[in-house]
């Protein structure tokens, strides 16, 4: 019997291989047979050398198994990749709206970081949805401000965006003022007409100069003759 100091390196279809020999390994030799007492396999994949952990793979191929059932390599876009985490941010509540879970601006919007810069979570939603970037405003027709469902996003003006607003009665948080009725609407149009200042016309109806503005202009209350 001939004694030899390595580490020994078996594959998983029994070829062996020997390393440069380390401290306190020793490799028996007989006439039919080897043994030793310390044997460490390889992954089976072909062309790996790292050593096999769990079901006779290294750590990196067991964990490509284990989450996407397959070795196979996937050439996906960053898109894609991204495309996986954003989704995963989003929580489906019973108005079928999908509501983003991650962080939100001061004005109630989602954010995220996308192509390098923080977007509105529901504009990066339309992005992924259609493959293109938006050229207008994303307006939400269920009033939910993280909602990201592409199903209730629709594009449209600013106009359209204001209008929505005030149709909806949502500005609280915005400096157009409190609400006009229709009768307000059709007389700030005539004193307006008239050669009355638009910043008189607003301090006497208790609203910004913007807004007497974008009522006489109509960009607000277009319904309104």
């Amino acid at each position: 019997m001939q004694a030899f100091s390595g580490t020994i390196k078996v594959k998983a279809d029994g070829v062996i291989s020997t390393v440069p020999p380390l401290i306190n390994t020793i490799f028996y030799k007989g006439e039919n047979s080897m043994t030793a007492h310390s044997v460490s396999k390889i992954c089976s994949v072909e062309g790996c050398e790292q050593v096999a952990r769990r079901k006779e793979l290294c750590d990196r191929h067991y964990m490509r198994m284990y989450r996407r059932g397959t070795l196979a390599l996937r050439h996906r876009s960053p898109l894609e990749d991204y495309a996986d985490w954003f989704w995963l941010q989003v929580r489906p509540v019973p108005s079928t709206c999908w509501e983003w879970q991650r962080s939100k601006s001061s004005t109630g919007y989602g954010h995220a970081r996308f192509n390098g810069r923080i977007r509105h979570a529901h504009i990066i939603s339309w992005t992924l949805t259609y493959g293109i970037e938006p050229t207008k405003w994303i307006l939400h027709s269920c009033d939910n401000r993280i909602c990201v469902n592409p199903a209730h996003l629709r594009e449209g003006s600013a106009a359209e965006n204001t209008q929505d607003m005030i149709d909806r009665d949502r500005r609280k948080h915005c400096v157009l003022g409190p609400k006009l009725k229709t009768d307000d609407v059709v007389k700030i149009r005539v004193r307006r007409a008239s050669g009355e200042s638009l910043k008189s016309i607003a301090a006497s109806f208790g609203v910004t100069v913007q807004t007497i503005s974008f009522t006489v202009n109509r960009r607000t209350h277009r319904g309104v003759a």
